[in-house]
């Protein structure tokens, strides 16, 4: 349904959770991520999920009594804050984790509270933390084997300007959407049109059927930046996780 129908690109499933789907030549064999074999023959779908994204910064939005505030000026007041949030880390691990920890132990943290922090660092936290989680789970399809050269992404999140390009320069990588954002509903017409035999192929289908919308460029200048808070983040979690599984 976004047309990732060849090896490097990822597509994002944006919603309550996060579904980072990489297409690659061969299975990446790790229990951290699962691996399936793709619709387009002979590729693989290697894919990641991680828990609590859009409802991670939904659970923000109620926390501090936001409620009735559009998402659109949620994400004003996000971008409102440095990048970096001034040092405050955010772990999304409201539900426990899947990929690539799979820790049902695993909890929300936010390290790094000051005097200082205010509303909108916590809220910008929270978007780069999902932002991290997707970085993370990333890293360790790279360090598979897989490559990772842009990312499509598709589901009512990718609507937002601020999240897309927070998604591209934490992660590194070109992002870009897809005119028409229901995925699942575009992949039923590539079957549909290809099993008609409008099309060879689903490649072929979905190549000419899904068309992209705006494109956002990773800012370079951030990138040491993110890799920092990267590793923090995983720091964080590191040093966390025995006493959370102490405590069950």
């Amino acid at each position: 349904g976004c047309a990732v129908v060849e090896p490097k690109i990822v597509c994002d499933r944006s919603g309550t959770s996060e579904g980072i789907n990489l297409c690659t030549h061969a299975p990446l064999a790790d229990d951290r991520l699962m691996t399936y074999r793709h619709p387009v023959k002979p590729y693989y779908n290697v894919s990641g999920i991680v828990s609590t994204s859009g409802k991670a910064i939904g659970w923000v939005k109620e926390l501090l009594g936001l409620e009735s505030l559009p998402f659109d000026a949620l994400y004003g007041m996000m971008e409102e804050a440095s990048p970096g949030s001034a040092g405050l880390i955010f772990l999304p691990y409201l539900s426990g984790e899947r990929a690539p920890i799979w820790d049902p132990h695993a909890r929300g943290v936010f390290s790094g509270l000051s005097l200082s922090t205010g509303r909108t660092e916590v809220l910008r936290s929270v978007a780069e933390g999902v932002c991290l989680a997707m970085y993370d789970v990333m890293e360790v399809m790279e360090e598979l084997g897989g490559k990772v050269s842009a990312l499509r992404i598709t589901g009512g999140p990718s609507e937002s300007d601020f999240l897309n390009r927070l998604k591209a320069d934490v992660t590194g990588r070109p992002v870009s959407v897809p005119l028409i954002g229901d995925a699942e509903l575009v992949g039923s017409m590539v079957i549909g049109r290809t099993s008609l035999g409008d099309y060879s192929s689903y490649a072929e289908a979905a190549r000419h059927l899904v068309h992209m919308g705006k494109h956002y460029e990773p800012d370079t200048s951030r990138r040491a930046l993110y890799d920092d808070l990267l590793e923090q983040y995983l720091n964080t979690y590191r040093n966390l996780k025995e006493n959370w599984r102490n405590e069950q």
